[in-house]
C-alpha cells in the first residue's frame, strides 16, 4: 500500500492532476478548484471541506472518500465512481454527475440544486435532508435509495429540462418522498 501523502492545506488550483494517484491521501481543506483530476485514483481520500468547485473528475475513482462539506459547485463528476463516498452537507449545485456511480453514497444534507444526474445510479443512496430542487432525475436507477425531509421544489424527468414536476407549483412538505415513492411513478 504505501504511505499516505498528506495533502492538507495544499493550493492545487487549476493544477493538471489527470490519472495521479492519491488514494488515501489527505487532501482535507485543500484549494483544487478548477483543477483537472479526470481519472484520478481518491479512493478513500479524506477530501472534507476541500475546495473542488469547478473541477473535471470526470472517471475519477471516489470510492469511499470522504467529502464532508466539500465545495463541488459546478464541478464535472460525469461517469465518477463515488460508490461509498461520504458527501454530508457537500455542495453539489449545478455539478454535472451524467452517470456516475453513487451506489451507497452518503449525501445527507447536501446541497444538489440543479444538479444533472441523468444515468446516475442511486441504488442504496442516502438523501435524508437534502436539497434537489431543479435537479434533472431522468433514467436513474433509484431502488432502495433513502429520502427523508427532503427539500425539494420541483425536478425535471426529461433530457432538456423542459417539462418540471410539479408544472405550476412547487412541492409541498412531504410531497417529493410521496411522489417519488408512488409505484406507478416508473420512470425510463
Amino acid at each position: 500500500e504505501g504511505k499516505k501523502a498528506h495533502l492538507g492545506d495544499v493550493d492545487l488550483r487549476e493544477v493538471d492532476l489527470r490519472w495521479v494517484n492519491l488514494r488515501r491521501a489527505n487532501l482535507e481543506w485543500a484549494e483544487l478548484e478548477s483543477a483537472n483530476l479526470r481519472r484520478a485514483n481518491l479512493v478513500g481520500a479524506n477530501l472534507v471541506g476541500a475546495n473542488l468547485a469547478g473541477a473535471d473528475l470526470r472517471w475519477a475513482n471516489l470510492g469511499r472518500a470522504g467529502l464532508g462539506g466539500a465545495d463541488l459547485r459546478g464541478t464535472d463528476l460525469r461517469e465518477a465512481n463515488l460508490v461509498g463516498a461520504e458527501l454530508v452537507r457537500a455542495d453539489l449545485r449545478r455539478a454535472n454527475m451524467i452517470g456516475a456511480n453513487l451506489v451507497r453514497a452518503s449525501l445527507i444534507v447536501a446541497d444538489l440544486g440543479e444538479a444533472d444526474l441523468e444515468g446516475a445510479n442511486l441504488r442504496g443512496t442516502h438523501l435524508d435532508g437534502a436539497i434537489l430542487t431543479g435537479v434533472k432525475l431522468c433514467r436513474t436507477i433509484r431502488h432502495s435509495w433513502k429520502i427523508y425531509d427532503i427539500k425539494c421544489d420541483y425536478i425535471y424527468f426529461d433530457l432538456k429540462r423542459e417539462k418540471r414536476i410539479p408544472e405550476d407549483r412547487n412541492f409541498k412538505i412531504g410531497e417529493f418522498e410521496k411522489y417519488m415513492n408512488n409505484e406507478k411513478m416508473i420512470r425510463k
